[in-house]
C-alpha cells in the first residue's frame, strides 16, 4: 500500500496520525474535531453572517500580506505536540521497509516544480524524466521534523524552498502511479487505487444578470478561475485528466470517492461546521466496498511447483487473506458476494469461499486450490464470484512464471531479501507460528533443487 497526499492539509493530518501515531481510521476520524479546534483557535462570528463574510475578507487580505492563510504559527504549535519535536520523516520506523509507504507532495518555490518527500526509496527507477522531483536527503541535517513538512513555506538544509504540494498537484494520481511503478516494478498495474477527495460542488450554470456577468468575466476574475479549475488546483479535474492518459484496461481499478455538496464547500476553518458535516450520510458504491475486500485482502501464492499431467499444467496454490482479523474480512465478503465461491477466468471452479482449509481458533484464512493451465506463460485470473456479480482477488492478471518469481521459488542463490523461507511455503496457522518445531523438507524441495542444478548446467 502506498499513500500520497498533494496537498498538506485535511487528509495529511489524518495520515500522520494513522502512520506516526498507529491510529486507526475511526480514531483519527474522531480526533480530528478537537485537532481542528486547536488549531484554528480564534472564536469567529457564525459562518453565513454578515460579519463572518467581513472577517473572512479581511483575514484573506492578512493572509496575502503574510503570506498565509492561516496562524500557522498555532498549528505548527499542535504538530509538536501531537507528533514530538525529535521526530524526522526518514526516521528508521517509517523507513525499514515494512508498513505503508507514505509520500507528501510538495513544491519548489523557484521554479514551481512538484517535489516528493517519501518514507521510502523503492526498487525501480525513475528514468524518463518524470515531472518531479524525489527528494532524498543526504546527512542528518537533510532529515526535516515531522512538524515541519505542514503548510508553510519553508527553506530545509539540502532540500531547498518549499511551499504546499497542493498548488502543484492537489490530486496526486499520476505521480502515485509512477511512484507504485518504483515501488513494485514487477507489479504492472496496481490492484487498486482509490483518490479520496474533500467535496465537490454540483456544476450548474447561473442566471445572472448581464452587468453581474461582465464584472465576473472580466480579465482577473477569469484568470483566477482558470487557475483555481486547472488540473494542478481543481483535485477532481486532475484525477480526470490523468485518467485520459491511462489505457481502458489499466482505469478498472482505480476509484475516485468524493462527497458532493449542494451549498458552497466549506473553508477548512470553519471548525463550527465539523461536528454537522460528520452527521452527513457519505455514500461508498457497493463496486467499491467489494474492490476494496476482494482484491486488497485476498491474494493467491503457489504451493508447490507446477507439472504437466495428460497434457496440461497442474497448479496447486492457496487463496490466503492478509490483515489482522481475516475471519472478518470473510464474513464481509459472505455479505457482498452471497453464497460465494472462487473460480478462475475461464471457468474452472475452485470451491466455496466459507468452506476452507485454515483454522477457526485463531482465524488464519487458507483455501487450498488447484486448475490446470497450458503453460507457464499463461496469462490467468482468480475471481471470487457471488449470485449477482464478481470481483478479481489481488495480484492478478498474471501467469505461474510471474507468480513463481515474485515468490522467489526458483532463486539459485536464496531470495533477494535474505530472508530464510523455504520452498515450498510451509503455511502454519497463527497458533503453530512462533512454535518450536522440527522442520521437515518436503519432496518438492529436492525437486526443485535438483531443477536448479539442471539449468545451472545448461546454462554452463
Amino acid at each position: 500500500m502506498v499513500d500520497l497526499c498533494g496537498g498538506t492539509s485535511v487528509g495529511g493530518l489524518n495520515l500522520m496520525d494513522r502512520i506516526f501515531n498507529n491510529s486507526s481510521a475511526e480514531n483519527s476520524f474522531n480526533r480530528f474535531p478537537q485537532l481542528a479546534k486547536n488549531i484554528f483557535r480564534w472564536p469567529g462570528p457564525a459562518s453565513g453572517s454578515l460579519a463572518s463574510r467581513w472577517t473572512s475578507w479581511i483575514n484573506c487580505l492578512r493572509g496575502i500580506l503574510s503570506d498565509g492563510q492561516y496562524d500557522v504559527q498555532n498549528l505548527e504549535d499542535v504538530l509538536k505536540e501531537e507528533l514530538g519535536t525529535t521526530r524526522r520523516i526518514f526516521d528508521f520506523e517509517t523507513t525499514c521497509g515494512v508498513g505503508p509507504r507514505v509520500a507528501l507532495i510538495t513544491s519548489r518555490i523557484s521554479d514551481g516544480k512538484a517535489c516528493v518527500l517519501a518514507n521510502y526509496r523503492g526498487v525501480g527507477d525513475r528514468l524518463g524524466g518524470p515531472a518531479y522531483e524525489f527528494l532524498i536527503p543526504k546527512t542528518q541535517d537533510e532529515n526535516p521534523f515531522l512538524w515541519q513538512v505542514y503548510f508553510k513555506t519553508k527553506s530545509l538544509p539540502g532540500l531547498g524552498s518549499l511551499q504546499d504540494g497542493g498548488v502543484r498537484a492537489n490530486n496526486p494520481l499520476a505521480i502515485t502511479l509512477k511512484e507504485s511503478s518504483v515501488i513494485w516494478p514487477n507489479a504492472g498495474k496496481q490492484d487498486l487505487l482509490l483518490s479520496v477527495g474533500t467535496g465537490s460542488l454540483l456544476k450548474f450554470f447561473d442566471s445572472d444578470s448581464q452587468c453581474a456577468r461582465a464584472l465576473r468575466d472580466s480579465a482577473i476574475p477569469r484568470l483566477v478561475r482558470a487557475v483555481m479549475a486547472s488540473p494542478s488546483m481543481d483535485a477532481e479535474q486532475g484525477f480526470f485528466e490523468t485518467l485520459n492518459f491511462l489505457p481502458t484496461q489499466k482505469q478498472a481499478n482505480i476509484h475516485r470517492l468524493d462527497h458532493v455538496f449542494s451549498g458552497r464547500l466549506p473553508r477548512l476553518d470553519e471548525v463550527d461546521k465539523i461536528e454537522k458535516l460528520a452527521q452527513e450520510s457519505f455514500y461508498v458504491p457497493d463496486e467499491l466496498v467489494q474492490a476494496i475486500l476482494a482484491a486488497g485482502f485476498l491474494f493467491f501464492e503457489v504451493d508447490h511447483i507446477p507439472a504437466f499431467k495428460q497434457g496440461s499444467l497442474l497448479c496447486h496454490g492457496s487463496i490466503l487473506c492478509k490483515g489482522a482479523r481475516p475471519r472478518t474480512v470473510v464474513k464481509q465478503l459472505n455479505e457482498e458476494f452471497p453464497e460465494a465461491f472462487f473460480q478462475t477466468q475461464n471457468g474452472q471452479p475452485l470451491g466455496r469461499l466459507d468452506e476452507d482449509d485454515g483454522c477457526m481458533e485463531c482465524g488464519y484464512y487458507r483455501k487450498k486450490v488447484k486448475f490446470s493451465l497450458s503453460s507457464r506463460e499463461e496469462s490467468f485470473t482468480i475471481v471470487i464470484k457471488g449470485t449477482s456479480t464478481n470481483q478479481k482477488i489481488g495480484g492478478f492478471p498474471a501467469s505461474v512464471k510471474e507468480l513463481l518469481a515474485s515468490q522467489q521459488a526458483l532463486n539459485r542463490f536464496g531470495r533477494e531479501d535474505h530472508s530464510d523461507a523455504v520452498w515450498p511455503p510451509q503455511r502454519v496457522c497463527f497458533c503453530q507460528r512462533g512454535r518450536r518445531r522440527k522442520v521437515r523438507f518436503a519432496e518438492a524441495f529436492h525437486r526443485v533443487k535438483k531443477e536448479r542444478l539442471s539449468r545451472s548446467k545448461d546454462s554452463d
